[in-house]
């Protein structure tokens, strides 16, 4: 269990040094992946390692979610539904910087998939970190957008429109699915995407997205321990 983690219900090590004149007794970690504490380490490395990784300059914050009625599917068929979220949030940004540069540019981006909402309920979706312009074909020239690079009625237009299509390609492979399942996809018209303002650094927003993940939105004061009593 995540709670008994590093406290006296495991196991542990004695340490000691040659002479012995010191020794301490360390508790096991439980290994969770979800365990604050034992993942806190690696939060902090991807933390860094991200930061030295991106560019310093202006960012978006966007996020890509998958329509309700695709849950209950997601456990069965976990690999293509993530295929398709990151297939079609691909597209879509290609396709946004096509409509809003002259050239072709590379953008910077880091994209990170969570599984599950704060309440750790069931919830696919996919934030993406995305430089405000990229780098030229010919590797030359940084070139910056002359405007808010995403209109958000485009932006949710242009998702749906890639979302009902890989929706529709997955349904007539898996025709034991509902016909309830393809007409609520056809139905897709609400807004399933999010996008923030231009941040100029990317820093708070990698600080944001390190908060859950390798590993959970769990922190050490939502863990307790549960005690039962018997009465005979």
């Amino acid at each position: 269990y995540i709670s008994h983690c590093r406290t006296n219900a495991m196991h542990g090590h004695l340490y000691q040094c040659p002479t012995e004149h010191f020794s301490i007794f360390l508790r096991n970690s439980c290994n969770n992946r979800l365990c604050p504490k034992c993942q806190d380490k690696h939060k902090m490395e991807w933390n860094q390692k991200s930061k030295d990784l991106v560019l310093y300059c202006s960012h978006y914050h966007l996020v890509f979610k998958l329509p309700t009625f695709c849950y209950e599917h997601v456990t069965t068929h976990y690999k293509e539904f993530i295929h398709i979220l990151f297939a079609t949030a691909k597209k879509t940004i290609a396709k946004i910087m096509d409509f809003s540069f002259d050239e072709d540019i590379t953008t910077g981006s880091i994209m990170v998939l969570h599984t599950h909402g704060s309440l750790l309920q069931l919830h696919p979706h996919l934030h993406v970190l995305i430089s405000d312009g990229g780098i030229n074909q010919a590797n030359t020239k940084w070139i910056n957008s002359k405007k808010y690079l995403f209109n958000w009625s485009d932006f949710n237009s242009i998702y749906n429109t890639y979302l009902k299509k890989e929706l529709s390609k997955f349904y007539m492979k898996n025709k034991s699915l509902s016909a309830e399942f393809f007409s609520s996809i056809q139905a897709i018209h609400k807004s399933i995407c999010f996008i923030s303002e231009k941040y100029e650094t990317p820093v708070h927003l990698i600080d944001y997205l390190t908060k859950t993940v390798k590993g959970s939105s769990i922190q050490n004061r939502n863990i307790f321990i549960m005690f039962v009593v018997y009465f005979r």
